[in-house]
């Protein structure tokens, strides 16, 4: 019995099985494996602190990209706007022209084409015009209207026929002020009627010209003419000639020299041409000429 702790048990017949010690051996390769996973733990912490090194020496060897300049460059002009700015040196006031004066709108129109539409003179007659009535009709310009305004609104008035009221609102001016310019204008242009009307002269008997000696202390020839115009649409039947066109019967008197001494004008064209003389004959201050 002494002896049997170290025998191995066995049945009657049967062989004697060895029992492996298991337990050194197997505690020696856990042992071993746990070490080995440690060192492939620090390899593999190894391995990425490497590649994170490499990827950071990689990034600062790069060129900055467009972006990064770009948003620098703004941070600097940011900061360049911050800076405090000198102060503006005070502005010099410029010369403001007197109201009297004429303003270049209202001296030269804008073309020849819109000055004739608008008041059916060029620019050339218009700045002829404004001329005469200063230095002959005596009319000049106030403190808020120049010589140049009043003259277009009364030739505005005579080309359009418009009323006070509408003459205000186009030119910003009250009827006032409207109707009392107009008169000083319409004085000023009467002033200028031995300049611009013809004094006519008559035929005397040592006339030598074969188209006016037989007509001795006369003073010129009458004629009607037709004028285009333009009517409302309800007025037209009256004004239409034979050859389709609206017109406008005008009779009309020249000396020998072809310088108008008389005009009538209108009447429409269904008007015969002696109910038009007839009257001229039949007005209040007869059949004169200047």
């Amino acid at each position: 019995m002494g002896n049997c702790a170290n025998k191995p048990l066995t049945t009657e017949g049967e062989a004697p099985v060895e029992v492996p010690e298991t337990k050194e051996t197997t505690t020696t390769t856990v042992e071993d494996r746990d070490i080995q996973v440690d060192q492939n733990k620090d390899d593999g912490k190894k391995a990425e602190a490497e590649s994170v090194v490499k990827a950071v020496e990689e990034k600062a060897s790069e060129p900055p990209k467009v972006e990064e300049v770009a948003t620098k460059e703004v941070a600097v002009e940011t900061k360049k706007e911050e800076a405090p700015k000198p102060a503006d040196e005070p502005k010099k006031e410029e010369a403001k022209p007197a109201a009297s004066e004429p303003k270049k709108e209202e001296a030269k129109p804008e073309s020849d084409v819109k000055c004739k539409s608008e008041l059916r003179v060029n620019r050339k007659t218009f700045n002829i015009i404004c001329e005469m009535l200063r230095d002959i009709g005596g009319l000049s310009g106030t403190k808020n209207m120049s010589l140049q305004e009043i003259v277009a609104m009364f030739l505005y008035t005579l080309a359009h026929h418009k009323k006070n009221r509408s003459i205000g609102h186009y030119f910003y001016r009250s009827g006032e002020t409207v109707s009392r310019q107009f008169h000083l204008c319409l004085r000023a242009f009467l002033k200028l009627h031995e300049v611009l009307l013809y004094n006519p002269t008559q035929i005397l008997d040592d006339c030598e010209d074969e188209r006016w000696k037989s007509f001795k202390n006369c003073l010129g020839a009458l004629d009607e003419t037709y004028i285009n115009v333009n009517v409302p649409s309800k007025e037209r039947p009256k004004y239409r000639t034979r050859k389709g066109t609206i017109a406008m019967n005008v009779l009309g008197v020249c000396a020998p020299n072809m310088q108008f001494i008389y005009v009538l004008p209108g009447w429409e064209d269904s008007a015969h041409d002696m109910r038009v003389l007839r009257n001229a004959l039949s007005r209040p201050n007869g059949f004169r000429v200047p």
